[in-house]
Protein backbone atom coordinates (compact mmCIF):
# COMPACT_ATOMS: atom_id res chain seq x y z
CA UNK A 1 0.00 0.00 0.00
CA UNK A 2 1.52 3.39 -0.97
CA UNK A 3 2.70 5.56 1.89
CA UNK A 4 0.34 8.40 1.02
CA UNK A 5 -2.59 6.00 1.26
CA UNK A 6 -1.62 5.38 4.88
CA UNK A 7 -1.53 9.09 5.73
CA UNK A 8 -5.20 9.91 6.30
CA UNK A 9 -6.80 13.26 7.09
CA UNK A 10 -9.68 13.74 9.47
CA UNK A 11 -11.28 16.84 8.02
CA UNK A 12 -12.02 19.68 10.38
CA UNK A 13 -12.53 22.87 8.39
CA UNK A 14 -10.89 21.50 5.20
CA UNK A 15 -8.33 24.33 5.01
CA UNK A 16 -5.33 22.01 4.74
CA UNK A 17 -6.72 18.92 2.99
CA UNK A 18 -6.71 18.65 -0.78
CA UNK A 19 -10.00 17.36 -2.17
CA UNK A 20 -8.55 15.24 -4.97
CA UNK A 21 -4.95 14.56 -3.94
CA UNK A 22 -5.17 13.66 -0.24
CA UNK A 23 -6.61 10.56 1.41
CA UNK A 24 -9.52 11.78 3.54
CA UNK A 25 -12.59 9.75 2.59
CA UNK A 26 -12.51 6.03 1.86
CA UNK A 27 -9.16 4.42 1.12
CA UNK A 28 -6.80 6.43 -1.04
CA UNK A 29 -7.00 9.80 -2.82
CA UNK A 30 -10.12 10.48 -4.87
CA UNK A 31 -8.01 11.26 -7.94
CA UNK A 32 -6.79 7.65 -7.99
CA UNK A 33 -10.22 6.13 -7.41
CA UNK A 34 -12.17 8.42 -9.76
CA UNK A 35 -9.62 9.31 -12.48
CA UNK A 36 -12.25 10.28 -15.08
CA UNK A 37 -13.78 12.79 -12.66
CA UNK A 38 -10.34 14.11 -11.76
CA UNK A 39 -9.58 14.56 -15.46
CA UNK A 40 -12.46 16.99 -15.94
CA UNK A 41 -12.04 18.86 -12.64
CA UNK A 42 -11.01 22.47 -13.27
CA UNK A 43 -8.91 22.93 -10.12
CA UNK A 44 -7.03 19.74 -9.42
CA UNK A 45 -5.40 21.22 -6.30
CA UNK A 46 -8.59 22.44 -4.70
CA UNK A 47 -8.99 22.12 -0.95
CA UNK A 48 -11.94 20.39 0.69
CA UNK A 49 -13.15 23.76 1.98
CA UNK A 50 -13.38 25.00 -1.65
CA UNK A 51 -15.66 22.15 -2.63
CA UNK A 52 -18.22 22.26 0.16
CA UNK A 53 -20.87 24.63 1.43
CA UNK A 54 -23.73 24.40 3.90
CA UNK A 55 -27.38 24.78 3.07
CA UNK A 56 -28.99 25.07 6.46
CA UNK A 57 -27.80 22.03 8.38
CA UNK A 58 -26.94 20.08 5.23
CA UNK A 59 -23.57 19.74 3.54
CA UNK A 60 -23.62 20.33 -0.22
CA UNK A 61 -20.79 19.81 -2.72
CA UNK A 62 -19.74 22.53 -5.15
CA UNK A 63 -18.53 21.08 -8.45
CA UNK A 64 -16.31 23.08 -10.77
CA UNK A 65 -15.73 21.17 -14.01
CA UNK A 66 -13.84 21.94 -17.20
CA UNK A 67 -16.96 20.41 -18.70
CA UNK A 68 -19.75 18.33 -17.28
CA UNK A 69 -19.88 14.53 -17.46
CA UNK A 70 -20.95 13.68 -21.00
CA UNK A 71 -21.07 9.91 -21.34
CA UNK A 72 -22.48 6.90 -19.50
CA UNK A 73 -19.17 5.94 -17.89
CA UNK A 74 -18.57 9.45 -16.55
CA UNK A 75 -22.10 9.76 -15.18
CA UNK A 76 -21.70 6.37 -13.48
CA UNK A 77 -18.39 7.48 -11.97
CA UNK A 78 -19.96 10.75 -10.83
CA UNK A 79 -22.76 8.79 -9.13
CA UNK A 80 -20.17 6.61 -7.35
CA UNK A 81 -18.25 9.69 -6.24
CA UNK A 82 -21.42 11.33 -4.95
CA UNK A 83 -22.25 8.12 -3.05
CA UNK A 84 -18.73 8.06 -1.57
CA UNK A 85 -19.20 11.60 -0.26
CA UNK A 86 -22.69 10.98 1.08
CA UNK A 87 -22.66 11.16 4.85
CA UNK A 88 -19.28 12.91 5.11
CA UNK A 89 -19.20 15.26 8.08
CA UNK A 90 -17.28 18.53 8.09
CA UNK A 91 -17.07 19.13 11.81
CA UNK A 92 -15.05 22.36 11.92
CA UNK A 93 -11.87 22.96 13.84
CA UNK A 94 -8.41 22.01 12.61
CA UNK A 95 -7.70 19.25 10.12
CA UNK A 96 -5.93 16.30 11.75
CA UNK A 97 -3.59 13.84 10.05
CA UNK A 98 -3.42 10.21 11.17
CA UNK A 99 -1.22 7.25 10.25
CA UNK A 100 -3.48 4.38 9.18
CA UNK A 101 -1.27 1.40 10.23
CA UNK A 102 -1.22 2.51 13.89
CA UNK A 103 -4.30 1.70 15.96
CA UNK A 104 -4.13 5.07 17.72
CA UNK A 105 -3.41 6.91 14.47
CA UNK A 106 -0.10 8.33 15.70
CA UNK A 107 2.45 9.24 13.03
CA UNK A 108 5.69 7.55 14.16
CA UNK A 109 8.75 8.37 12.05
CA UNK A 110 10.42 5.02 12.80
CA UNK A 111 7.39 3.10 11.56
CA UNK A 112 7.24 5.13 8.35
CA UNK A 113 10.94 4.45 7.80
CA UNK A 114 10.36 0.72 8.32
CA UNK A 115 7.59 0.72 5.76
CA UNK A 116 9.76 2.56 3.23
CA UNK A 117 12.52 -0.02 3.77
CA UNK A 118 10.02 -2.87 3.44
CA UNK A 119 8.62 -1.49 0.19
CA UNK A 120 12.13 -0.96 -1.18
CA UNK A 121 13.19 -4.47 -0.20
CA UNK A 122 10.08 -6.06 -1.70
CA UNK A 123 10.71 -4.30 -4.99
CA UNK A 124 14.31 -5.55 -5.04
CA UNK A 125 13.30 -9.06 -3.99
CA UNK A 126 10.90 -9.30 -6.92
CA UNK A 127 13.80 -8.60 -9.30
CA UNK A 128 16.28 -11.05 -7.74
CA UNK A 129 16.69 -14.21 -9.79
CA UNK A 130 18.41 -16.53 -7.29
CA UNK A 131 15.48 -17.64 -5.10
CA UNK A 132 15.67 -21.39 -4.52
CA UNK A 133 12.88 -23.35 -2.85
CA UNK A 134 15.22 -26.25 -2.10
CA UNK A 135 16.91 -24.34 0.72
CA UNK A 136 15.25 -22.81 3.81
CA UNK A 137 13.75 -19.37 3.39
CA UNK A 138 16.15 -17.83 5.90
CA UNK A 139 19.08 -18.81 3.67
CA UNK A 140 17.40 -17.36 0.59
CA UNK A 141 16.85 -14.11 2.45
CA UNK A 142 20.39 -14.06 3.85
CA UNK A 143 21.91 -14.53 0.39
CA UNK A 144 19.70 -11.83 -1.07
CA UNK A 145 20.87 -9.45 1.65
CA UNK A 146 24.49 -10.44 1.04
CA UNK A 147 24.20 -9.54 -2.65
CA UNK A 148 22.89 -6.12 -1.54
CA UNK A 149 25.69 -5.64 1.06
CA UNK A 150 23.08 -5.67 3.82
CA UNK A 151 24.33 -8.37 6.18
CA UNK A 152 25.62 -7.36 9.61
CA UNK A 153 29.36 -7.56 9.01
CA UNK A 154 31.58 -5.04 10.76
CA UNK A 155 31.86 -2.46 7.99
CA UNK A 156 28.11 -2.43 7.35
CA UNK A 157 27.37 -2.15 11.08
CA UNK A 158 29.74 0.80 11.24
CA UNK A 159 27.86 2.49 8.39
CA UNK A 160 24.66 2.17 10.44
CA UNK A 161 26.20 3.95 13.40
CA UNK A 162 26.99 0.88 15.49
CA UNK A 163 30.23 1.51 17.41
CA UNK A 164 32.76 -1.06 16.14
CA UNK A 165 36.21 -0.78 17.74
CA UNK A 166 37.92 -3.32 15.48
CA UNK A 167 36.97 -3.42 11.79
CA UNK A 168 39.38 -6.24 10.94
CA UNK A 169 38.02 -9.54 9.65
CA UNK A 170 37.21 -11.86 12.53
CA UNK A 171 38.54 -14.87 10.62
CA UNK A 172 41.83 -13.70 9.10
CA UNK A 173 42.48 -10.28 10.66
CA UNK A 174 44.04 -9.08 7.40
CA UNK A 175 41.47 -6.63 6.01
CA UNK A 176 38.34 -4.75 7.02
CA UNK A 177 35.36 -7.05 7.28
CA UNK A 178 33.04 -5.91 4.49
CA UNK A 179 30.69 -8.29 2.69
CA UNK A 180 32.98 -9.00 -0.27
CA UNK A 181 35.96 -9.74 1.94
CA UNK A 182 34.01 -11.92 4.36
CA UNK A 183 32.23 -13.97 1.69
CA UNK A 184 34.73 -13.97 -1.17
CA UNK A 185 38.22 -12.60 -0.50
CA UNK A 186 39.05 -13.76 3.02
CA UNK A 187 41.68 -16.54 2.75
CA UNK A 188 39.44 -18.84 4.75
CA UNK A 189 36.46 -18.10 2.49
CA UNK A 190 38.69 -18.67 -0.55
CA UNK A 191 39.73 -22.03 0.89
CA UNK A 192 36.09 -23.02 1.37
CA UNK A 193 35.13 -21.96 -2.16
CA UNK A 194 38.14 -23.75 -3.64
CA UNK A 195 37.23 -26.99 -1.85
CA UNK A 196 33.57 -26.73 -2.89
CA UNK A 197 34.44 -26.04 -6.55
CA UNK A 198 36.84 -29.00 -6.63
CA UNK A 199 34.07 -31.17 -5.14
CA UNK A 200 31.69 -29.96 -7.86
CA UNK A 201 34.35 -30.74 -10.49
CA UNK A 202 34.35 -27.12 -11.62
CA UNK A 203 37.45 -24.96 -12.24
CA UNK A 204 38.76 -24.00 -8.81
CA UNK A 205 40.64 -20.91 -9.94
CA UNK A 206 37.52 -18.76 -10.31
CA UNK A 207 37.82 -15.29 -8.77
CA UNK A 208 34.36 -14.00 -7.93
CA UNK A 209 33.92 -10.24 -7.99
CA UNK A 210 30.91 -10.28 -5.69
CA UNK A 211 28.34 -12.52 -4.04
CA UNK A 212 26.00 -12.36 -7.03
CA UNK A 213 28.68 -13.88 -9.26
CA UNK A 214 29.26 -16.68 -6.77
CA UNK A 215 25.57 -17.55 -6.64
CA UNK A 216 25.30 -17.55 -10.43
CA UNK A 217 28.46 -19.52 -11.17
CA UNK A 218 26.43 -22.27 -12.88
CA UNK A 219 25.41 -19.82 -15.61
CA UNK A 220 28.96 -20.10 -16.98
CA UNK A 221 28.57 -23.79 -17.77
CA UNK A 222 26.38 -26.08 -19.83
CA UNK A 223 23.97 -28.17 -17.79
CA UNK A 224 20.33 -28.98 -17.23
CA UNK A 225 18.01 -26.63 -15.39
CA UNK A 226 18.00 -29.00 -12.40
CA UNK A 227 21.81 -29.21 -12.35
CA UNK A 228 22.10 -25.42 -12.35
CA UNK A 229 19.53 -25.20 -9.57
CA UNK A 230 21.52 -27.67 -7.46
CA UNK A 231 24.74 -25.71 -8.08
CA UNK A 232 22.95 -22.51 -7.08
CA UNK A 233 21.67 -24.25 -3.96
CA UNK A 234 25.21 -25.36 -3.06
CA UNK A 235 26.55 -21.83 -3.46
CA UNK A 236 23.80 -20.41 -1.24
CA UNK A 237 24.49 -22.91 1.52
CA UNK A 238 28.24 -22.26 1.18
CA UNK A 239 27.67 -18.56 1.85
CA UNK A 240 25.39 -19.40 4.78
CA UNK A 241 27.98 -21.70 6.38
CA UNK A 242 30.74 -19.11 5.90
CA UNK A 243 28.51 -16.68 7.79
CA UNK A 244 27.75 -19.20 10.55
CA UNK A 245 31.43 -20.02 10.99
CA UNK A 246 32.20 -16.29 11.21
CA UNK A 247 29.57 -15.88 13.94
CA UNK A 248 30.96 -18.81 15.93
CA UNK A 249 34.32 -17.02 15.93
CA UNK A 250 32.83 -13.62 16.85
CA UNK A 251 30.37 -14.73 19.53
CA UNK A 252 31.89 -17.95 20.90
CA UNK A 253 35.58 -17.60 20.08
CA UNK A 254 35.50 -20.88 18.15
CA UNK A 255 37.63 -21.32 15.05
CA UNK A 256 35.70 -23.50 12.62
CA UNK A 257 38.08 -25.15 10.17
CA UNK A 258 37.66 -25.17 6.41
CA UNK A 259 37.27 -28.96 6.49
CA UNK A 260 34.49 -28.86 9.07
CA UNK A 261 32.70 -26.04 7.25
CA UNK A 262 32.75 -28.02 3.99
CA UNK A 263 31.52 -31.14 5.79
CA UNK A 264 28.61 -29.15 7.23
CA UNK A 265 27.82 -27.76 3.78
CA UNK A 266 27.67 -31.23 2.24
CA UNK A 267 25.60 -32.70 5.10
CA UNK A 268 23.02 -29.92 5.18
CA UNK A 269 22.73 -29.92 1.40
CA UNK A 270 22.16 -33.67 1.33
CA UNK A 271 19.34 -33.45 3.87
CA UNK A 272 17.63 -30.46 2.21
CA UNK A 273 17.99 -31.97 -1.25
CA UNK A 274 16.28 -35.17 -0.14
CA UNK A 275 13.55 -33.34 1.78
CA UNK A 276 12.83 -30.42 -0.52
CA UNK A 277 13.68 -31.47 -4.08
CA UNK A 278 12.54 -34.20 -6.44
CA UNK A 279 15.80 -36.11 -5.89
CA UNK A 280 14.61 -38.25 -2.99
CA UNK A 281 16.76 -41.29 -3.80
CA UNK A 282 20.12 -39.58 -3.91
CA UNK A 283 22.87 -41.65 -2.24
CA UNK A 284 25.12 -40.23 0.50
CA UNK A 285 28.33 -41.95 -0.69
CA UNK A 286 27.82 -40.76 -4.25
CA UNK A 287 26.84 -37.31 -2.99
CA UNK A 288 30.11 -36.99 -1.06
CA UNK A 289 31.94 -37.52 -4.37
CA UNK A 290 29.35 -35.46 -6.29
CA UNK A 291 28.95 -38.45 -8.57
CA UNK A 292 25.32 -37.65 -9.29
CA UNK A 293 25.25 -36.58 -12.94
CA UNK A 294 22.93 -39.48 -13.80
CA UNK A 295 20.54 -38.52 -10.98
CA UNK A 296 20.37 -34.75 -11.32
CA UNK A 297 19.15 -34.37 -14.88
Amino acid sequence: MPLKTNLVAKVGDGNHVMFWADSWVGIGPLKDRFPDMYAIAKNKRSLVKDCVFRLGSEIRWAWDWLRGPNNTAEWASFADLFKELDGVEICGGEDVWKWRPESDGRYVVANVRDQIMKMSNEAEEDQWGCWNRWVPQKINYFCWRATRNKIACKVELGKRGVPIHDMECARCGEQHEDVKHLMINCPIAKGIWWTILVWLKLPANIDFNNCEEALNVADNYIGSKSWKKVIGMICMVTMWQIWKARNEKVFQGTNVSIIRTVEDIKANLFLWLKERSKFKDINWERWCDFNVSDVIV
